[in-house]
Parts: C-alpha cells; sequence; structure tokens
C-alpha cells in the first residue's frame, strides 16, 4: 500500500484550494460515466457481479478496496464519517451518518 501512502503524503503538501479543486474534477468525471460518491462506494464494496466474474477479481478496483481497507487514515475517514467535523463559524452541527453507523456498530457486536 506504499502507492497510497504516497499519494496521501503529496496531497497533504498542497493547500486546501488545490485539493479541493481536484476533487471537484474527480467528481465531476465520475458523474460522466454515471457514477457518484455513493454508487462508487457501493460498486467498490464488494456489491456487483458481472457475468462470468466478481468485480473482486479485477486487479485495480481489488487494489484500491484494499488500499483503503488497510490505510492508516480509515480510522479517521470513519470517524470524519460517524461525527464529521463542526464548522464553529456557521454554527451548525452535521449530523454525519451517526444513526447508520450506530446501527451497524449494535448488529456487529450482537454478532
Amino acid at each position: 500500500m506504499a502507492r497510497t501512502n504516497l499519494a496521501f503524503q503529496s496531497l497533504a503538501n498542497l493547500d486546501h484550494a488545490t485539493i479541493s479543486r481536484r476533487l471537484v474534477s474527480v467528481i465531476d468525471y465520475m458523474a460522466t460515466q454515471g457514477l457518484d460518491t455513493v454508487s462508487f462506494l457501493h460498486y467498490l464494496s464488494w456489491n456487483l457481479e458481472i457475468p462470468g466474474h466478481m468485480v473482486s477479481e479485477q486487479s485495480t478496483i481489488r487494489y484500491a478496496r484494499t488500499a483503503l481497507m488497510h490505510c492508516e487514515q480509515l480510522p479517521g475517514i470513519l470517524k470524519n464519517w460517524h461525527k464529521p467535523p463542526r464548522g464553529h463559524e456557521r454554527g451548525v452541527t452535521t449530523r454525519g451518518t451517526l444513526n447508520a453507523m450506530n446501527e451497524w456498530a449494535v448488529d456487529n457486536v450482537k454478532g
């Protein structure tokens, strides 16, 4: 997963406006492919069967998914999805995925 860490580190050295422009560019490109963030994550997460093979057999997808599952940033990503950082200057509390993640956690603890 060294390639993923190098990409993350190189982005960390950029200003927020540059990272934001790159994110918008990727999101816009995904839209041209008929994907949004939800569908991208859904299908990346083992939820697509293609006649004759599973997505997990495609090396590029398998690598991207494995890199995410093993990256050191994943706990922080999940923490932000659970309770997004608050924009203090806006006075808005973002609920995030609190209910969905709590339900998932309870289901997994119950077994």
